[in-house]
């Protein structure tokens, strides 16, 4: 047979995959009750000929039920929120689906199946299968992913009986693309900031100007004294003066986020591994914005830097780095004096960032650096104070990993980074297993 013959007879096969009215069990049982009547004629057995046909008689009842539960299910308003946030690493139950115009009958429920790719690198993904039963009218879709990255999924409608044994399916209806972003961390220490480069606006305006540019139109109810009466007599209404607003300095703490390895491809505890260093950026971030409301921060992501000044700006950011998988530094060395600030510099990256000790030695003289890094455990002993993942842990694991899985990891030691005045490097060992 052809391969286009084949690819012909696959895709009919799933168009008409929805329609089949039974499930596995409900096949399997269908099967047995045919056997029963085979073996029932063959014995002159009355009564398995009799349970044989009343198994029949279920099954087609509670075929036909489903059947037209579905018809009636495809025109009822129905809507998928996924406008919520998911994070990795937490079970979520801020998605639903909402189902207005349609009531199931007793003894069957409404199913949402759920399946799709979580992309988690750059050829590491996580294939997901769940059917979520309701016998109300709002469906929670809530899921747990064990890193960030873009989940393409798919979603359709079934209605089943609660023994299991029928469906009446939809096509899918929904496909959705949704970011998880990076767990969020709250066992760490609080992140301090001693020293930041702080940017000040040095313009200076004459005393016209600041007249000029600190005044507005007089509103009943100003203070008599505060009423510019030198301008007001140049024009025919009032003016009054308000204070100038002071220009204090920004300051700006400045972030390098190095998602860098020279590995072709990717393993298991590499992208656990950056997904961990994504979360402390974030964490870093959020504290030191909710403990300095006024510092505004310079992220650099490789050669690109982003400019944060509030917290929306670091929820936007954590949404962006979650889809950032790894890549080669090649073309991307920061060499220009404006970006190699003397001030405090603060480092996220990881064991597989072989470029790192590198970039320690470009910075400008003077300047204070602090390097977080997730790292290989030391020694083979037990890892007390090693962070351990195990992917394959929890309800919500995933149906199917892929071969990329068990791909041999070639990192077998943390690369030293040297020593250099004003460095301190923060190394954090993580395990990661299977399961």
């Amino acid at each position: 047979m052809s391969a286009a013959r084949l690819l012909s007879l696959s895709e009919r096969f799933r168009k008409a995959a929805p329609y089949y009215p039974l499930t596995i069990p409900g096949t399997m049982l269908f099967g047995l009750a045919t056997a029963l009547i085979g073996n029932a004629f063959a014995d002159g057995n009355r009564y398995a000929f009799l349970l044989s046909v009343l198994i029949l008689v279920i099954l087609i009842v509670l075929a036909v039920l489903s059947r037209l539960q579905a018809a009636k299910l495809a025109v009822a308003q129905i809507d998928w929120d996924t406008s919520a946030p998911l994070f990795a690493r937490r079970k979520e139950e801020n998605h639903r689906v909402s189902i207005k115009g349609f009531k199931s009958l007793p003894f069957f429920r409404v199913h949402f199946i759920l399946h799709g790719n979580l992309r988690a690198g750059r050829d590491a993904a996580f294939r997901y299968h769940r059917e979520i039963p309701s016998d109300g009218a709002t469906i929670v879709t809530g899921t747990r992913f064990p890193v960030s990255g873009v989940f393409h999924a798919r979603g359709a409608l079934a209605v089943k009986d609660v023994f299991g044994l029928t469906r009446g399916a939809l096509a899918p209806r929904f496909d959705r693309s949704i970011i998880v972003r990076p767990a969020p961390l709250s066992d760490r220490q609080q992140p301090r900031v001693e020293a930041q480069r702080g940017d000040e606006n040095k313009s200076r305006m004459k005393s016209s100007d600041v007249e000029r540019y600190f005044m507005r139109e007089y509103i009943p109810g100003d203070r008599h004294r505060d009423i510019n009466w030198k301008a007001s007599s140049r024009f025919s209404e009032l003016f009054t003066r308000i204070s100038p607003v002071t220009q204090e300095k920004t300051k700006i703490v400045t972030v390098h986020f190095r998602p860098y390895t020279s590995m072709a491809t990717d393993s298991l505890r590499s992208v656990f591994f950056l997904d961990q260093c994504k979360s402390a950026l974030l964490f870093f971030l959020r504290a030191i914005k909710q403990d300095h409301p006024d510092y505004q921060f310079a992220v650099y992501v490789g050669s690109d830097v982003r400019e944060l000044s509030t917290g929306e700006d670091i929820e936007a950011f954590g949404a962006e780095i979650a889809t950032a998988h790894y890549r080669n530094p090649r073309g991307e060395e920061i060499t220009a004096p404006d970006d190699l600030h003397p001030g405090d510099v603060f480092i996220f990256t990881t064991a597989y960032d072989s470029g790192l000790s590198g970039f320690l030695t470009g910075v400008l003289p003077g300047a204070r650096i602090r390097v977080y890094r997730v790292v290989i455990p030391r020694g083979t002993g037990k890892n007390g104070e090693a962070k351990r993942l195990i992917l394959l842990s929890g309800t919500e694991a995933p149906l199917f990993c892929g071969r990329w899985v068990l791909r041999r990891d070639p990192l077998a030691l943390n690369p030293g980074v040297g020593q250099a005045e004003g460095v301190v490097v923060e190394d954090e060992p993580m395990e990661v297993r299977l399961v």
